[in-house]
């Protein structure tokens, strides 16, 4: 590999003396073979005045046609071994874009930043971030499409011979850019193990809900509701294992503090407002619970205080197994308060019969998954739990998410 010697081809001018258009950006991230940049394009297309740039396709590109250029020949060593491109050729790549481009509504630029100090270089010299859109997938996913993309069209950095250098670089140097702008309450998570199109649904809602909500501070992130063995328990743990945000579990009560997840569409009304004084403001997340049985309201509210208080400064909270009838929340309300909205995952009545039966035929230690508390569980929910959710649905609170029709419970929502 040839040696580079970093420096500058031409200096950037700090932002607000460059002449460059200031309007919204957006990053979509995500390791090798995560389909950013299917997603990116389909976004831009769909969202008339917006430029997508495909820092990688640039790059290449660029590599293609300077060869003469000692430095992109340079360049095009490091991206053969799976390395980053040099720092100063893709800023330049990025800020001739932007200067070239000054009626833009807006910028989503996908492969970029890999690292800290591209980060910080670009927030320094070029444009503000908006939102970070993180498509999270499993390594063994990434690398059989990086393989199979390889086969077909060739790329320098799709040889298994980079591939192993790329993904380290993603786990080393930019998972720490994502928990940076995690930090900064700008990151959206989207599963990246769904299908195309489900992915597109679910980063328009948050895309076009941030467009809509610029003015209108940081949105928070909603309540989940869902009946027995609807896979509301399989969802939680992973976005828990994956931001290491504290628990407070018992019983009758299972609050976690996510990041924002999930955004609203526009016509839901996010409302914060309610909370009794002494209590934490931040937005209340319901999960319906998976049980048939109602534990003392008096002991469950006390808990659920409690566990608010520990945690004054969570962005949000999660809470299983409270309300389960239109009385809790009555309840709730009068010496609470603050509830934001409510997603319900939609199952049909077999589905979760039969997720219930293999269950308890797994051997998981679940005293409530033979077949009669199965029924009774269902029976409960239908009578108690329904009323309830259509309260919520009248106060212009409800989403409605289809569960049956996905084929992995854990890819609706991490």
């Amino acid at each position: 590999m040839r040696a580079l010697t970093p420096q500058k081809s031409s200096p950037l001018p700090p932002i607000g003396s460059s002449g460059l258009p200031n309007v919204p950006v957006v990053f979509i991230m995500g390791g090798p073979g995560s389909g950013k940049s299917i997603q990116a394009s389909k976004l831009a297309e769909k969202h008339p005045g917006w430029l997508n740039i495909n820092i990688g396709e640039l790059l290449r590109e660029e590599i293609k046609n300077k060869q003469a250029d000692e430095r992109w020949k340079a360049a095009k060593d490091m991206v053969l071994n799976g390395e980053l491109a040099p720092e100063d050729l893709t800023i330049d790549l990025i800020y001739n874009k932007f200067k070239s481009n000054t009626e833009a509504n807006g910028f989503i630029i996908q492969g970029f930043p890999r690292d800290m100090e591209q980060a910080e270089n670009f927030q320094s010299s070029i444009s503000r971030v908006d939102a970070v859109f993180l498509l999270d997938c499993e390594e063994d996913k990434l690398t059989t499409a990086v393989l199979e993309r390889g086969k077909l069209t060739g790329r320098l950095d799709d040889a298994p011979s980079a591939l192993a250098r790329r993904m380290a670089n993603f786990k080393d140097k930019t998972l720490p850019v994502l928990k940076h702008f995690d930090d900064a309450g700008k990151l959206y998570i989207v599963d990246g193990h769904q299908e195309e199109e489900q992915i597109h649904d679910e980063l328009s809602i948050i895309f076009e809900t941030l467009l809509q909500s610029r003015e209108n501070g940081r949105i928070p992130s909603p309540p989940l509701e869902g009946r027995p063995a609807s896979g509301k328990r399989g969802r939680r743990p992973n976005t828990r294992e994956r931001q290491g945000k504290p628990e407070v579990k018992n019983d009758a009560i299972d609050i976690n503090v996510p990041p924002v997840v999930f955004v609203p569409p526009p016509e839901i009304k996010v409302k914060d407002e309610g909370r009794k004084e002494d209590l934490p403001k931040g937005p209340i997340i319901f999960l319906a619970a998976s049980t048939d049985s109602i534990s003392p309201q008096d002991v469950t509210e006390e808990l659920l205080i409690k566990s608010l208080k520990e945690h004054p400064d969570a962005r949000a909270y999660l809470i299983e197994g409270y309300p389960r009838d239109a009385l809790q929340y009555e309840d709730f309300n009068r010496n609470i308060g603050g509830h934001s909205f409510t997603i319900l995952l939609d199952c049909d009545d077999q589905y979760l019969h039969d997720r219930l039966v293999l269950r308890g035929a797994a051997g998981e230690d679940r005293i409530d998954d033979n077949v009669q508390a199965i029924e009774k569980k269902l029976a409960f929910f239908a009578k108690n739990t329904l009323p309830l959710l259509k309260a919520i649905e009248d106060e212009e609170k409800l989403i409605v998410v289809g569960v049956s029709i996905v084929t992995s419970l854990g890819r609706v929502w991490h």
